[in-house]
């Protein structure tokens, strides 16, 4: 009786096995993420990341040794900035607040800019620069500058802007950031605006990516530790940072937030961002 269930044990794992090399069964990690190939991601190890998070106003008062204990090391805030000409002029009122409250909390902070696609690069920069000044100003150890570059028409018929106008715009702001701070500012866009809307003169600047898987195998099963991440992301080699989740949970800040994966550690990437 044993030898007779033992056999049959064994055949029913020999055939398994086979049917799983020969893909007829497929393994949990072999389905394909969402509706993108699997070749489109890659794994992320947990020695390989910091968490962070991105915030503006919204978030109100925000306890700050919460966020910490979450292990959320690292924090960008908005200054200014906003989707269209009409709030282009938008200065985050919550900025000066939280940036001096992240240096004593002793978190990594960065802080960004949100693009006006339609508006001129320089003037945005310099406003950009004279809110952070006012604010306390950047230190050696502080992330790079952010230039967040989206596209949410307002009205929802307005078309997308010439490429070669808010393109050039858009390196006048990162040109003009770095020649006055000293770092390499970093880009914040959307996976498919990396793919198709930046050309190779955007690739020495690195990329904070936004995609949001939701296939179950790649859900975050702590707070939060994802396991793959994108690819393929238009003129750029990899990212620095990838956004998986736009409504995550933070303790400490009583709103739905962003959850963020740097890759590498945090004094890496400050130093791999200033200019030498």
């Amino acid at each position: 009786m044993y030898f007779n269930e033992l056999f049959k044990a064994l055949l029913t794992l020999s055939i398994a096995f086979t049917l799983l090399l020969t893909g007829c069964v497929k393994s949990p990690l072999s389905r394909p993420l969402s509706s993108t190939p699997r070749e489109h991601y890659i794994v992320l190890h947990s020695s390989d990341r910091q968490m962070g998070t991105d915030i503006d106003h919204d978030a109100g008062n925000v306890n700050w040794a919460a966020v910490k204990s979450t292990g959320t090391n690292w924090v960008y805030c908005k200054v200014n900035g906003g989707y269209s000409n009409a709030d282009s002029g938008f200065v985050d009122p919550m900025f000066a607040t939280y940036w001096p409250q992240l240096k004593k909390a002793n978190i990594a902070r960065g802080a960004y800019c949100f693009f006006d696609l339609n508006g001129d690069g320089e003037t945005q920069a310099k406003k950009y620069l004279a809110l952070v000044a006012a604010a306390g100003g950047f230190n050696a150890a502080d992330l790079p500058p952010q230039l967040d570059i989206e596209w949410t028409p307002t009205p929802a018929n307005t078309p997308f802007p010439a490429s070669n106008t808010w393109q050039d715009e858009a390196l006048e702001w990162l040109t003009y950031v770095e020649l006055k701070t000293g770092r390499i500012p970093i880009i914040y866009t959307g996976l498919g605006m990396a793919k198709n809307k930046f050309d190779s003169r955007f690739s020495k600047y690195p990329l904070w990516v936004a995609r949001y898987p939701t296939e179950n195998t790649i859900k975050p099963t702590s707070n939060p530790y994802p396991k793959y991440a994108p690819k393929n992301v238009g003129p750029w080699k990899s990212w620095a940072i990838w956004q998986y989740s736009e409504n995550g949970n933070i303790s400490g800040i009583g709103i739905g937030q962003d959850l963020d994966v740097l890759k590498g550690n945090i004094e890496d990437f400050v130093k791999k961002t200033t200019v030498e």
